[in-house]
């Protein structure tokens, strides 16, 4: 038995020796990576043909991204549709009942009408129901600009409600933010810390700043005198991508706040020379 087992084991060993031979023995081309087909060309002789496309429809109802115009016609009468023209209109009440409608369903625009919301509230001298629709808008976290928008949006509630410290925080968090023209938001700034100084009863100056260069200062650096005495602090700063120059704004003592006058600002040790300007920076078109 044990005979016949052995043999059994010796002739599967002899067939498979037998069968890897011949690919043992074929070696391909060096720098090959495939076996040569009869009649191929090399990758250099092939040349490539264009693709033959249909050609596009003249018709924009034949695209099945765009809807047709049945849709797009019905899609103008929704309530969140309605919302914005009316309040492209001025005609901020009909826009708040629109957007309140628009925003009890589950749409994906769903936050639009809320933002939509809290600008009606808001031109009808109801800061307070704004700001509690601004608040859900921010609390649903949005995406790209909305977000933005929301913030400034709250931020004008704020003011209204004579709350400018509050205002002022607001518009502070959006200083370092890459989607909204900073100058918009250092005006806002300004007016509100102004309006927050003034509430106070507080003696610094809030003034502009103008630099030279490419580094503008920052919040919480530090103004000096030409001499290097301290004498106040940059609330925000920002390179303008508009007027080509750093700006920032600062509190000062009245005495060093006119237009023109010489100061430095403490940017990492270095003390680069800023002049007090005038605010706002950037009005209309002009600089």
């Amino acid at each position: 038995m044990f005979s016949a087992l052995r043999a059994r084991s010796i002739f599967i060993v002899c067939c498979a020796i037998g069968l890897q031979l011949p690919v043992a023995g074929f070696q391909l081309p060096v720098g090959s990576s495939q076996l040569p087909v009869a009649g191929s060309q090399s990758a250099a002789d092939q040349q490539p043909v264009p693709t033959a496309h249909a050609a596009l429809p003249q018709d924009v109802d034949d695209y099945w991204l765009v809807p047709s115009a049945r849709e797009r016609k019905a899609g103008a009468t929704t309530a969140l549709a309605v919302a914005q023209t009316a309040y492209a209109g001025g005609n901020y009440a009909a826009a708040l009942a629109s957007a309140q409608h628009a925003a009890t369903g589950q749409s994906a625009l769903g936050d639009y009408a809320l933002y939509y919301q809290g600008l009606g509230e808001l031109r009808l001298a109801r800061p307070a129901d704004a700001e509690k629709s601004f608040d859900t808008l921010i609390e649903h976290k949005p995406g790209g600009y909305l977000a933005v928008a929301a913030v400034l949006g709250k931020g004008e509630a704020a003011e209204s409600r004579g709350d400018h410290a509050a205002a002022a925080a607001l518009y502070e968090t959006l200083t370092s933010v890459k989607t909204i023209a900073p100058e918009d938001v250092l005006a806002r700034l300004g007016r509100a810390a102004l309006a927050a100084k003034r509430d106070a009863g507080g003696a610094a100056t809030l003034v502009g700043l103008v630099g030279t260069g490419r580094r503008a200062p920052r919040h919480g650096y530090a103004v000096l005198e030409e001499n290097g005495q301290e004498v106040g602090t940059v609330t925000s700063g920002a390179l303008s991508p508009t007027l080509g120059y750093p700006i920032a704004m600062a509190y000062v003592p009245p005495a060093l706040s006119a237009p023109g006058t010489k100061l430095a600002a403490d940017i990492r040790g270095t003390a680069p020379p800023v002049e007090v300007g005038k605010l706002p920076f950037y009005r209309g078109g002009r600089k």
